[in-house]
């Protein structure tokens, strides 16, 4: 038999883990983070915590439409609050974020949805984001919108019914394998072919070019401008069983040589990569990816380029007591990115970045993998293993059944020791291999089914001498969406 928890067991959990995710906003806080890096983290959160609340049908996964015409809409709300600090000022700021969807299905077979957003972000002042006004305001404009089709129908291919052919135009968010490559927003056109067995996905996409460049040398980084060619191979062997290989090429749109002729500027990679993805019974789920990057790319003070050679994997696995009162689980991942020895700073720069002359080593992603709230470097020059533990308290309680807590805990290394990472205040040669560890909390709860709360903190310990400073880093957020 199965000891029941108590109830004074469930509430000194609970309220410990509050105590300690909360307690993390005394410590000293170092954050030398981009702020284009953050703000992908911010992006990312946004987006886990909404996209579930996207209530658009999949063409022919569905029962036959009793009428020609299906038509939905909605939208949502979401205020948010953030802070964190760099090596000389705390940075606080708001956020409201605001979006409407509309979706139209035409007898099962065509697909049009529109998702419009307007954001405004509020900065505590001017002293801590010193080249941003103190309001930010984003008036609405397009998030997601494109046409989804089943060319099967539409064209009356005779494949049958077990065979699809779609096709995708337009904004969406576009993802290769696990998301450690490519987890990305942009315009294109994406292809869709196969069965239960086997499918093949093709996608041509520009990039939104309003977004920033991660290259902070770059003189005009807050205009983004690359191409995206993918293809990717999933191969089905069973409900419970995936493989699946892609290839992406990307080429970079922007001005080379912005500055000077001795100076320019360019990152064109490649990747080709697979890996498996499964699950053994309710409770066992797992993963596998690694990929190789080539390519080639402009270096520090060089109007040559260089090659590309460099690689990375994840792996991970979790585990739930489905059958256990507070559904306790367990998770655990390995996180690895390759580094350049004579890498002379960040690695997201072209100005005091890869040596020229050299082949770059260090792999350098679009893609998205949970690194960690409070230090989140970027997947190059980093080896990381991370230990999860979450729980529902009252998993069975009308109210309180959704809330979910958990912890996790990363442990941070250099793969090259002498070269850079993503994070600025970095010691650039310096033979350090560890970087440090972190602990991060985080609750989620949806009280009722138009609400949702998600609070996260964290706070992540230096390694002695591997920064310029070696004080603690927190980080804390809170937010809250309401559906319509």
């Amino acid at each position: 038999m199965i000891p029941r928890f108590r109830p004074s067991t469930r509430f000194f959990l609970f309220f410990l883990f509050v105590f300690l995710s909360f307690g993390l906003l005394n410590g000293s806080l170092l954050n030398a983070q981009t702020e284009r890096d953050r703000t992908r983290q911010i992006e990312q959160t946004t987006r886990d915590e909404v996209e579930l609340r996207n209530l658009e049908p999949t063409l022919g996964e569905e029962d036959e439409l009793l009428q020609d015409i299906d038509f939905d809409y909605g939208g949502w709300f979401r205020h948010a609050f953030y802070r964190s600090r760099d090596n000389l000022r705390t940075r606080r700021f708001k956020m409201w974020d605001f979006r409407l969807w509309s979706n139209f299905v035409y007898q099962n077979t065509h697909q049009l949805y529109m998702r419009v957003m307007g954001m405004n972000i509020n900065y505590h002042n001017n002293n801590e984001y010193y080249y941003m006004q103190e309001n930010d305001l984003n008036a609405p404009r397009l998030d997601i919108g494109y046409y989804y089709g089943d060319l099967n129908k539409t064209l009356g291919l005779g494949l049958g019914s077990d065979t699809k052919v779609r096709l995708q135009l337009g904004r969406n968010y576009e993802t290769l394998g696990e998301g450690m490559v490519m987890d990305d927003r942009g315009d294109g056109a994406k292809i869709e072919v196969g069965n239960d067995k086997i499918e093949f996905t093709g996608l041509v996409m520009r990039s939104i070019y309003s977004t920033d460049m991660f290259d902070r040398s770059y003189l005009d980084f807050g205009s983004n401008r690359y191409v995206t060619m993918s293809g990717e191979v999933v191969g089905k062997f069973s409900e419970t069983f995936e493989v699946f290989g892609y290839t992406l090429f990307r080429r970079d749109k922007n001005d080379a040589s912005p500055l000077n002729l001795t100076q320019r500027f360019g990152y064109d990679p490649q990747y080709h990569g697979g890996g498996v993805r499964g699950q053994f019974g309710p409770s066992f789920v797992y993963f596998a990816e690694g990929a190789w990057e080539l390519g080639s790319r402009y270096s520090d003070g060089s109007a040559a380029r260089d090659r590309i050679e460099a690689f990375a994997f994840t792996a991970g696995a979790d585990y739930t007591f489905v059958d256990v009162e507070m559904k306790p689980k367990f998770s655990v991942q390995h996180m690895f990115g390759s580094g350049d020895k004579d890498n002379q700073g960040t690695v997201v720069d072209t100005v005091m970045g890869n040596t020229a002359g050299t082949n770059d080593n260090t792999f350098f992603t679009y893609g998205y993998i949970d690194m960690g709230y409070a230090f989140y470097p970027l997947l190059s020059n980093v080896e990381v293993m991370k230990f999860g533990f979450a729980l529902e308290p009252w998993s069975e309680h009308e109210l309180l059944g959704d809330l979910e807590v958990g912890v996790n805990h990363y442990l941070y290394r250099k793969h090259r020791s002498g070269g850079g990472i993503s994070d600025r205040a970095i010691l650039p040669g310096w033979s350090q291999s560890r970087l440090g560890h972190e602990t991060d909390f985080f609750l989620s709860w949806r009280p009722v089914s138009d609400v949702s709360i998600l609070a996260q903190s964290g706070i992540f310990y230096p390694a002695t001498h591997a920064f310029s400073q070696d004080k603690r880093r927190n980080f804390f957020s809170w937010s809250a969406v309401i559906y319509f």
